[in-house]
C-alpha cells in the first residue's frame, strides 16, 4: 500500500478530517487507499497559524502528536490546481484532496519518505487498517 510522509500539525488535521487537502510542489495521477505517514518533522509556524485562524479546532499541544509513524488512512481521490479548487488549505501548486480519513487507534512507527512509497508488509499488518 501507498504511503505519503506529511508534517504534523498537518497529518493529525487531515486524519481528523478538519483538511482535506495536502498542498505539494509535484503532480501526481494517483488515486486510491493511502496510508497518512506522519513525519519526523513538525511545522511549529504552521501550528501557531492553525490556532490562530481555526480558535474552534483544539489541536493538541506540539508534544502530544506522534510523529516517525504510520497515524491513519485516507482515500486520494484527485490532483487539483487553484484554478478548480478553491480553500483556505489550499496553497499549491498543487493539492492532493482526501476524502473518508481513517484514525489508527495506534500509531505505527514506520520510517517515512519522500513522494509516496510502499509500505512494507510487516509493517502493515500492524496498522489494523
Amino acid at each position: 500500500m501507498k504511503a505519503l510522509s506529511i508534517r504534523q500539525p498537518w497529518a493529525w488535521l487531515i486524519i481528523k478530517g478538519e483538511k482535506p487537502v495536502e498542498n505539494r510542489g509535484w503532480f501526481s495521477n494517483y488515486t486510491g487507499p493511502l496510508l497518512i505517514h506522519a513525519a519526523l518533522t513538525f511545522d511549529k509556524a504552521g501550528y501557531q497559524w492553525v490556532r490562530n485562524n481555526f480558535p474552534r479546532i483544539k489541536i493538541p499541544t506540539p508534544s502530544k502528536y506522534y510523529i516517525g509513524a504510520i497515524i491513519g488512512s485516507v482515500q486520494m481521490v484527485a490532483c487539483v490546481t487553484s484554478s478548480v479548487y478553491r480553500s483556505v488549505w489550499f496553497s499549491g501548486p498543487y493539492g492532493f484532496l482526501f476524502e473518508k480519513p481513517k484514525e489508527y487507534d495506534n500509531a505505527v512507527p514506520c520510517r517515512g519518505q519522500l513522494g509516496f512509497f510502499d509500505v512494507p508488509e510487516e509493517i502493515l499488518r500492524n496498522t489494523g487498517g
